[in-house]
């Protein structure tokens, strides 16, 4: 058998030209693009540019500018005209020692310290916590002028079922210990951002103590921070608690005195109207709890922390923790089978640093 044949050598490929070198041309060729450029250039701008030769340019005046103020809290320059919105970026200064403020001012070192010398902090939000960089900042500023820091939470939530009537004689009492036992002692209430829950404790303490009717408690706050606007479920509970501390048969202010004319935006509702109105008539499950026997133990207890106590809790205070989730909370069941929610007593906690020397 003839052995097969060999397989021809490849051809090489053929290889592109390579262009030839010009010394002179491509400066050339370069020089002819920037000339045609600046030509069409000035071509669009003969073509777009406005007229101007029947305006009178007289009367401006090249160095004016829009005028600026300086915020007395942070000692920046700002526009006049945003100078208000500015100044609600800071917390208010309700007294001279009480400020109104949100999360922000909370976690503001600055603003904690050296702006405010905040002593004494009561957070209404249930769904901020104070972080623990900021609590040992405001502690060491305060140890070192001879002061605590004392933090206190109450969890609320800015809701319409929310009740803080049975709270707020608590919460402005932690107020007025506060600077009863120092004028030096200087307070922040703060929820998320200083608008409904916080101001709706301090209007409560202006009525308390410093004596306050509700209307203008009210306007005093909203005057001082103009984003202050307590939800209308709020001003309803502030006005029996009026009408508690003056003995009054009817408030000075109501919800529906207080929003008469406005409109707004339902953010309460979970579902469309569309969709309630599908839903009117449809069986829905009933997960309430059924009411309790006579005499048994009806508390539930969510915090695992508190578990172990075995004793009802009514109000709380400091946690180290920051996770929201794990603040306490005791859910019991009333007579008609209702689930109700109240806040957690916790231990009102003087934090201080130990001496590192």
């Amino acid at each position: 058998m003839p052995p097969p044949p060999k397989a021809s050598a490849p051809k090489p490929k053929a290889q592109p030209p390579k262009p030839a070198v010009s010394t002179g041309s491509s400066g050339a060729g370069m020089s002819a693009l920037l000339s045609k450029v600046e030509a069409v250039g000035k071509k669009k701008d003969l073509e777009e540019a406005k007229e101007i030769e029947d305006i009178d340019l007289s009367q401006i005046d090249p160095s004016a500018a829009r005028e600026k103020v300086t915020c007395p809290r942070c000692e920046k320059e700002v526009l006049k005209e945003h100078f208000e919105s500015h100044m609600t970026a800071h917390s208010s200064e309700i007294l001279p020692w009480l400020f109104l403020g949100g999360k922000r001012n909370l976690e503001n070192d600055k603003e904690l310290t050296v702006r405010t010398n905040i002593t004494h902090v009561l957070n209404l939000a249930q769904e901020v916590n104070l972080k623990e960089d900021f609590r040992i900042i405001a502690t060491e500023y305060n140890l070192e002028r001879g002061l605590p820091f004392v933090y206190k939470k109450f969890s609320f939530g800015d809701t319409p079922d929310q009740h803080i009537l049975p709270e707020l004689d608590s919460a402005v009492q932690f107020i007025h210990d506060a600077r009863s036992l120092s004028q030096q002692h200087h307070v922040l209430v703060n929820c998320v951002q200083g608008i409904s829950r916080s101001a709706s404790v301090v209007i409560a303490y202006l009525m308390k103590y410093e004596h306050m009717h509700l209307r203008e408690a009210y306007d005093h706050v909203r005057e001082r921070r103009t984003v202050a606007d307590p939800r209308k479920e709020f001003v309803d509970q502030l006005a029996q608690f009026e009408c508690q501390i003056f003995g009054l048969d009817k408030p000075s202010l109501t919800g529906a005195i207080a929003f008469e004319g406005r409109t707004l935006l339902n953010l309460d509702d979970p579902l469309p109207q569309s969709e309630r109105d599908c839903e009117e008539g449809a069986e829905v499950q009933n997960t309430v709890p059924a009411a309790p026997k006579a005499g048994t133990d009806v508390v539930i207890e969510e915090d695992i922390l508190n578990k172990l106590s075995g004793h009802a809790i009514e109000s709380r205070e400091w946690y180290a923790d920051a996770n929201p989730a794990n603040s306490p909370t005791k859910t019991a069941v009333d007579v008609d089978g209702k689930a109700t929610t109240t806040i957690l007593d916790s231990q009102t906690v003087d934090v201080t640093v130990p001496d590192q020397s």
